[in-house]
């Protein structure tokens, strides 16, 4: 109880106009770039790690595609050198479109960029 009342006393005691104690800062957003947005940083790191790992995972495929032509043919599997290519073509195709969309994201944002009030 004595805990409590000392607590109460301190918010009391603090002036109405003191701000000494608020560790909290306004938001100010720009709506004409959105700079300044909660999380905005973070979600352009996120989206940039999942590009890179699809990347990544597309360089991968590109270049199983590339070992498992000759290799499937060295231990007997049919068809191998189609299942090579489709993996090479699947896998540049997926990079091609990660990076075409980050193109077009960055196109629409530079049309956006210059609208003015």
């Amino acid at each position: 109880m004595k805990v409590l009342m000392s607590a109460v006393a301190r918010v009391y005691a603090a002036a109405p106009g003191d701000t000494s104690t608020c560790t909290k800062k306004p938001v100010t957003i720009n709506i004409l770039d959105g700079a300044g947005a909660p999380g905005l940083t973070a979600l352009q790191h996120l989206i940039n790690i999942v590009a890179v790992i699809v990347i990544s995972l597309a360089a991968l495929c590109c270049l199983g595609g590339l070992s498992w032509i000759p290799l499937g043919k060295t231990i007997g599997v049919h068809g191998s050198g189609q299942h090579g290519r489709i993996m090479v073509v699947g896998g540049l195709a997926v990079a091609f479109i990660v990076g075409l969309i980050a193109v077009l994201i960055n196109l629409a944002y530079s049309w956006g960029s210059g609208v003015t009030c």
